[in-house]
């Protein structure tokens, strides 16, 4: 699946980087002045494999002398691949950019194809799709945001381990339905319930106390 060349796309050199349009490189400078590290097209994805055919496929084929005729065609049909703008790990989340001014005619089939393809995919994948300097800086946004979401859940996570069983299964379930304030108030519980008795608890329950309180 090759594509056809972006409308309207003016190379730019940056930072000893060829970019394939000027927006590019406004995407790529917005993101360094906010702290990340874009790598330029530095991930490929493989988003559907090819395979060698086995029936049999006949192209039709236009010859000068003897018009339209039909030729056998079984040669391995390739694999699609994907290569984004800009890739960034930030913290544990996978950030996948696309800089698009104007789209050619194969991009938006690519974009549903790996679309699918990141859902069968380990790690947590956030994809933008910006056309403005406007709406690199939302995403940034949005970024930043995400990136406190993923380490309060982790902080939870970690919380929810020094739980007693019985309150761990509930705050699980709490997690998932990200009710984290009613998730709070058992950790608070926990707290509270531990230090009226702190004086008759074991090593054990004095170290889960420390962690709830640390975490909390």
């Amino acid at each position: 699946m090759g594509n056809k060349k972006v409308k309207n796309a003016r190379k730019d050199f940056y930072d000893n980087i060829q970019f394939k349009s000027h927006l590019e490189v406004v995407v790529y400078k917005t993101l360094k002045e906010a702290g990340f590290t874009p790598l330029y097209e530095f991930k490929k994805f493989v988003i559907w494999d090819g395979y060698k055919p086995n029936v049999l496929f006949f192209n039709r084929v236009k010859k000068k002398d003897s018009g339209n005729v039909f030729q056998l065609c079984n040669q391995k049909v390739r694999d699609i691949t994907y290569t984004p703008d800009f890739y960034m790990l930030v913290g544990k989340l996978h950030i996948i950019i696309e800089a698009k001014g104007h789209e050619n005619d194969v991009f938006p089939l690519k974009r549903k194809i790996f679309r699918r393809f990141l859902e069968n995919q380990k790690g947590n994948y956030i994809y933008f799709e910006v056309h403005s300097k406007g709406e690199v800086l939302s995403s940034i946004k949005i970024i930043k945001t995400l990136v406190t979401l993923t380490n309060m859940l982790e902080k939870i996570k970690k919380l929810v381990g020094y739980l007693p069983q019985r309150d761990e299964e509930l705050a699980h379930s709490f997690i998932q339905r990200r009710k984290f304030e009613e998730l709070q108030e058992i950790v608070l519980s926990n707290i509270v319930k531990l230090e009226r008795k702190k004086k008759e608890l074991s090593s054990k329950d004095l170290d889960r106390l420390t962690h709830l309180q640390e975490l909390n």
